[in-house]
């Protein structure tokens, strides 16, 4: 077996603590989690329908659909914890590493 980094990179998922994001950064929360679809479309790659489908879907499965348009910075600690969640889930990775990931869910 050939060990291929660029391949190998794609089938990780990382949820890092949200002490590491920029909250004054001007994303939407549906922005935001389509960023875990460039791993498969390519970085500067236009988004196709059933990229930004995913993403709607991703957003459901943790509960922020009525949240896609909102800034991040509109955000509690817990819901945007939910939307590093959601953009993990959208890349459709094979291993999901969770750094803290239910930190602000539960208070």
């Amino acid at each position: 077996m050939v060990f291929r980094p660029k391949k190998s990179l794609k089938r990780v998922a990382y949820v890092e603590q949200k002490s590491a994001v920029d909250f004054t950064f001007p994303i939407t929360v549906q922005e935001c989690v389509s960023l875990g679809t460039y791993p498969r479309v390519g970085f500067l790659r236009k988004l196709k329908r059933k990229n930004w489908a995913e993403v709607k879907t991703a957003l459901e499965m943790v509960g922020l659909s009525e949240y896609s348009t909102r800034q991040i910075s509109e955000l509690s600690g817990g819901q945007f914890q939910r939307v590093l969640l959601a953009r993990c889930l959208v890349q459709k990775a094979d291993i999901l590493l969770l750094d803290e990931p239910l930190l602000g869910l539960m208070q």
